[in-house]
């Protein structure tokens, strides 16, 4: 897979079914009792992490820790392209759609042949979930890359920086994706 097939992989397009697969787990991170940013860690199907590591890692050593400059190359080769589509990165406080910045803090790993992304995404506004509760979905509009949290889906969430709200992870079946066959999971924050 060339370069541009990688971002072709990486960003929404018009296509019959996934081809890419990530799980994922996130972080609500809280400041001051409002919602300012999500740590996400990805992590890549197999198929996927070879082709990308073959093609933007020349010289990747099987078992052996990306060196800091490998990082680099996956972040501005395949990683930043994402920003275009808000890495997938759906965000509501009540019925408002929030925006999602750049994300920073941007780290890659490979563990047991799969690539991992780990970063942050801040929102653009902090979001008060005791004033509206708080709806968090990761998936691809398009259905080319599958998301979905890592299982069990209640272990894929974790809440950092406040106390008294919780978490609850369903199926969204009011965004349904490639004509309904599938429906992405979304994560509800709510505050006592």
């Amino acid at each position: 897979m060339t370069l541009t097939g990688i971002a072709y992989a990486m960003s929404p397009v018009a296509s019959a079914h996934p081809h890419v697969w990530v799980n994922y787990r996130l972080e609500f991170i809280f400041n001051a009792g409002r919602l300012t940013a999500l740590h996400q860690r990805w992590i890549f199907d197999t198929n996927f992490s070879s082709m990308v590591l073959h093609d933007l890692v020349k010289n990747y050593r099987r078992g052996e820790p990306l060196t800091p400059q490998e990082t680099v190359a996956l972040r501005d080769n395949a990683f930043a392209n994402l920003a275009h589509y808000a890495y997938f990165t759906h965000v509501w406080s009540g019925t408002h759609k929030a925006n999602i910045g750049k994300a920073r803090s941007f780290t890659a790993k490979v563990v047991d042949d799969a690539l991992e992304y780990d970063f942050v995404t801040p929102l653009a506004t902090p979001l008060d979930p005791h004033a509206q509760s708080i709806t968090v979905g990761i998936w691809d509009d398009s259905y080319y890359v599958d998301v979905g949290p890592t299982m069990p889906v209640n272990a894929a969430v974790s809440l950092s920086g406040i106390s008294g709200c919780r978490a609850l992870t369903a199926k969204d079946h009011t965004h349904p994706l490639y004509f309904g066959a599938a429906f992405p999971y979304t994560v509800r924050i709510s505050c006592s």
